[in-house]
């Protein structure tokens, strides 16, 4: 089974109407690293795997109940990727980056102390706007096909308040999300795609659970 363990650090600013039940709206941006976890390939002497790099910007529109209890909407443009260094049969190695271009929507519960911290938590609907990986010649692929074009993932998040003028506040903290689908795709897990190695992902037979 295939999924990304992505952890981002969030820089948030935000503006707000305050009442007894009030909103909030802000522009968001979240760097960190990403990992695709795929247990035959990780048990495969052959592969490398190294910790890629992901990020999003986008919006975040919430609902507060009250100064504690808020409902968050979020809707990110983000980018992921996984890189490996493979050896082939030659004792030679190359790079294969997979990278994922994607639109994610969070929806999240979140508890907003008086201190300033936040912890949050929530499903998120992912869409997989372009994917693309390397082969054995480096070139550049468009893998589209071999992965699932949406999935359902998890997100975990805290953090805590920075600096503030009246309205308008910034907040940074962590994020961790996690998919909850193989993004492998049928025909991904064929063992004729060009997946994981220079010649077919040949572990047979690949599970799509």
């Amino acid at each position: 089974m295939n999924k990304y363990i992505v952890s981002f650090a969030c820089l948030l600013s935000m503006f707000s109407s305050h009442a007894q039940q009030f909103f909030d709206g802000g522009i968001k941006n979240c760097f960190g690293p990403s990992v695709l976890i795929n247990e035959a390939v990780l048990a495969d002497e052959n592969y490398l795997p190294k910790v890629g790099i992901g990020n999003s910007t986008g919006l975040k529109f919430g609902f507060n109940f009250n100064e504690v209890i808020e409902l968050v909407g979020e809707a990110n443009f983000g980018f992921t990727q996984q890189k490996f260094t493979i050896k082939k049969e030659d004792k030679t190695k190359w790079a294969k980056d997979i990278s994922f271009t994607q639109i994610q929507f969070p929806l999240l519960f979140r508890i907003n102390r008086s201190s300033g911290t936040y912890f949050e938590f929530g499903p998120q609907y992912i869409i997989n706007k372009k994917i693309s990986q390397t082969n054995s010649s480096r070139v550049k692929l468009d893998a589209g096909k071999y992965y699932d074009k949406n999935y359902y993932g998890v997100v975990l998040g805290f953090g805590n308040y920075m600096a503030g003028w009246d309205n308008v506040g910034i907040t940074a903290g962590l994020r961790f999300t996690y998919s909850l689908n193989d993004l492998i795709s049928k025909d991904g897990g064929s063992a004729s795609a060009d997946m994981y190695s220079y010649k077919a992902a040949n572990y047979n037979p690949y599970m799509i659970t």
